[in-house]
């Protein structure tokens, strides 16, 4: 059975490759990583991945322009999105998830719990069909 395949879309490259680091220590995913906003969607079509973490502020191409992206594209539309923004803290969310409307957001530097955590509600979740 292969390993669920995590894409990790972070313009700060520190950043990513803790995350790719955190998510592939326990050998349960394989954990990709992307840190030019505008390639992202390029990589998206080359590794399919099962889930994507995408960080809301980037420059030149933020998260949401990303996310619409690659809802306009029919074969790319499926893939859940978890949003990983600095705009949310831990005391914010009161837990490490916060779902507003369709989608989940995860505060930038959650514990490896919680991100593990997280990681694993999103791919339990049904996929969407269109």
């Amino acid at each position: 059975m292969s390993k669920p395949k995590i894409l990790i879309v972070d313009d700060d490259p520190r950043l990513a490759e803790l995350t790719r680091f955190t998510l592939a220590k326990g050998q349960m995913y394989e954990a990709f990583t992307e840190c030019r906003p505008r390639h992202a969607v390029a990589t998206v079509r080359a590794v399919r991945p099962d889930l994507i973490l995408l960080d809301v502020e980037m420059p030149g191409l933020g998260g949401g322009e990303v996310a619409k992206a690659l809802a306009e594209d029919p074969a790319l539309r499926s893939i859940p999105i978890l949003f990983v923004t600095s705009l949310l803290s831990k005391n914010d969310s009161g837990s490490a998830c916060v779902r507003r409307g369709d989608h989940l957001y995860l505060p930038k530097l959650v514990e490896p719990n919680a991100l593990i955590g997280a990681v694993e509600q999103m791919l339990a979740e049904p996929q969407k069909t269109d």
